[in-house]
């Protein structure tokens, strides 16, 4: 018999942090390489999350406007987060969860791992299996 662990996570990152992570995940906003300037992010629909990330993708180019959804945020997150060495398992389930001035990411990792199973010792007390020999 099985049970699962289960570990949860949420980073919550201000929305100037999310200008950050997004420039430094370029492929997000469909760039080769980093823009020249994020110059803001604002929420546009909070369920689903959406925002509108206004960015210079070279030195001179005029303002880019661009809706990111829920996906592009989580994976400019998550390589934001590999960035600053913080771990996010690949098996974890990810969700969004964006606000006026933050945007959160939660992981959930499910690891099944095998029930103690109990028996009794001759002196009547509980012993897990684990422990006997």
């Amino acid at each position: 018999m099985f049970q699962d662990i289960v570990d949860v996570r949420q980073i919550r990152f201000p929305l100037p942090v999310l200008s950050l992570a997004l420039a430094k995940a370029p492929a997000v906003l469909g760039l080769v390489r980093e823009p020249s300037e994020i110059l803001r992010c604002e929420p546009v629909s909070l369920d689903p999350p959406s925002l509108r990330a206004v960015f210079r993708p070279g030195q001179g180019a005029e303002p880019v406007s661009l809706l990111l959804s829920a996906p592009a945020l989580a994976a400019a997150l998550i390589a934001y987060c590999k960035l600053i060495s913080l771990p996010i398992s690949r098996n974890a389930d990810k969700r969004l969860v964006l606000a006026r001035e933050w945007v959160t990411l939660e992981t959930e990792l499910r690891c099944p791992v095998p029930s103690p199973t109990a028996s009794v010792s001759p002196s009547g007390v509980p012993v897990l299996a684990s422990s006997q020999m």
